[in-house]
C-alpha cells in the first residue's frame, strides 16, 4: 500500500526499496521505520513509499497522488497517457499501472533540480 511521506509513522515496515532520483537505495524492502528513517525520507524529499500491508477494504487508491500541485500532476498524466496510448484502458491491472506511473513521473517531476 503506497503511503504518502507525511502520513508515516515510526513502526511500520517498508512493502519495497526506497529509491532516490539518482537510483540509489534509500531504504530497502522489509525496514521497520524509525524516527531517523522518516527524517532522512524528508530530507531527500521522497513523496511517498510501498508500505507492507493490504490495501483497506475501500481504501482511496488515489491516496498517493495526493500532495501534489496540479500542475505537476496535468503534467504527469499527459506524459503517461502518451506512454500508454496503444494499451487497452479496459482492464483493472492498466489502471492500477498507470495510477501507479503518475505518481512515480510527479514525484520526479516535484524533485528540485
Amino acid at each position: 500500500m503506497t503511503v504518502v511521506t507525511k502520513d508515516l509513522t515510526a513502526g511500520m515496515e517498508l512493502g519495497g526499496d526506497v529509491i532516490n532520483v539518482n537510483g540509489a537505495k534509500l531504504l530497502g524492502i522489509g525496514t521497520v521505520l524509525t524516527e531517523r528513517h522518516l527524517a532522512i525520507l524528508q530530507t531527500w524529499g521522497v513523496e511517498s513509499v510501498n508500505i507492507k500491508g493490504e490495501q483497506p477494504e475501500g481504501g482511496d487508491p488515489d491516496q498517493g497522488l495526493r500532495g501534489f500541485s496540479p500542475e505537476i500532476l496535468k503534467k504527469a498524466e499527459d506524459f503517461v497517457n502518451r506512454r500508454f496510448r496503444l494499451m487497452s484502458q479496459s482492464g483493472g491491472p492498466v489502471k492500477t499501472i498507470k495510477r501507479l506511473a503518475i505518481q512515480r513521473v510527479a514525484q520526479r517531476l516535484s524533485q528540485p533540480k
